[in-house]
Parts: structure tokens; sequence; C-alpha cells
């Protein structure tokens, strides 16, 4: 009988545990879809400088990573209810996203549901008054639409928290900013 050497114990043990993982990306797809992430961030400012930049159309392209135009369907103010089209570029490729406002309490709360062909996801955004500013806590529940995509949904969590960093330290400097 022959002995196996090391080399040969060492990748049996390196293929399987590429297939284990594999197995278990796809197991986590299929019984935990969703994925999470949030931010936060502090800005010298009022809620009352703040809160125009998380609602209004024009000023939302501004800051937000990827986003083009935010159409607004119903016309008039934001509030509960409230339906638009946001038009992102992400890769190089143009989405549609249809938002829709499940939560508004002005100058505090706003949490919509975004939907396209791509994903679903809930975004929550809270402001809060503390000493001389604002903090803004921002949080995203989302499911992709595409086994694979759930299966490197980690790395889209990822690569999503890494989008809103940037999209928050752009709000920062664009508020304070137009505040000096």
């Amino acid at each position: 009988m022959r002995r196996h050497s090391t080399y040969e114990k060492v990748m049996v043990m390196l293929v399987t545990l590429v297939i284990v993982t594999i197995i278990g990306f796809f197991a986590r797809a299929a019984l935990s879809p969703s994925v999470s992430y949030e931010g936060r961030i502090e800005i010298s400012a009022s809620p009352s400088d703040v809160w125009p930049y998380l609602v209004d159309e024009d000023k939302r392209t501004s800051w937000q990573t990827g986003v083009r135009t935010v159409v607004n369907l119903m016309g008039g103010e934001l509030m509960m209810g409230s339906r638009s089209i946001v038009i992102k570029k992400i890769n190089g490729e143009q989405w549609e996203i249809e938002e829709e406002v499940i939560d508004y309490i002005d100058g505090q709360t706003i949490a919509v549901i975004h939907s396209a062909e791509q994903y679903v996801e809930d975004i929550v955004i809270f402001i809060e008054q503390k000493e001389g500013m604002v903090e803004i806590s921002y949080r995203s529940h989302k499911v992709h639409n595409d086994l694979m995509k759930n299966v490197l949904a980690p790395w889209f969590a990822y690569k999503n928290k890494q989008a809103l960093t940037i999209s928050l330290v752009a709000l920062k400097r664009h508020i304070e900013v137009s505040g000096s």
C-alpha cells in the first residue's frame, strides 16, 4: 500500500476546504439571502441644514454615490407614500430603482423601499441633534434577486458599506462647505 506524501495530504485538505467554503456560501445564500450594513457620521450643522440634503432630489445627487437623477413621480413635497425613480450608475450600468417612502417624520426620519430588477432594499435614515452637531444614522437591509448575487452578498455588502462611507463623507463636506 502506497503512503500519501505530505503534499498530497495538503492538497486534499485544500480542495476539501474550497468545496466546503463554496457549499457554505450557497447554503448562506439559500438560508439567509439578505445582507445588512449601516453607517454613521456626525456633522457640524443643525437638523434644518442637514434635512434638505436627505429629501431634496437635486441635493441627493450631489452626495449619494452613483445617483444621477431622482424623479419625484407624485410631485410636491416628500411625505409618506411618495414615490420616485432613482437613476443610478453602478459599475458602468445604469439602473432604474423604484423608491417608495414608507416612514417619514419631517426633520428626523425617512425610511424607503428600493425595488429594482436586481434587488429589493429597505433603507432607514435617522438624524439626531447632539451638542452643536447632528448625527446621521443610515441602515440598509438588501436582498438580491439572483442566486449568484446572494452567494456573493457579503462581498456586495462590503462594497455597499464602502460606497455608503464615501457618500456620508461627501454629505458632510457639502453641508459644512455650504454652511460656512
